[in-house]
């Protein structure tokens, strides 16, 4: 059970991350 909440939370953490490297790639473009 906390395995699974535990993998859920990295998940999501996960998914945050990329949101906000896309924002920030998006708004602030190295090129």
């Amino acid at each position: 059970m906390l395995k699974a909440i535990l993998s859920q939370i990295i998940s999501l953490y996960r998914i945050c991350l990329h949101l906000f490297a896309k924002a920030d790639t998006v708004q602030y473009p190295e090129e």
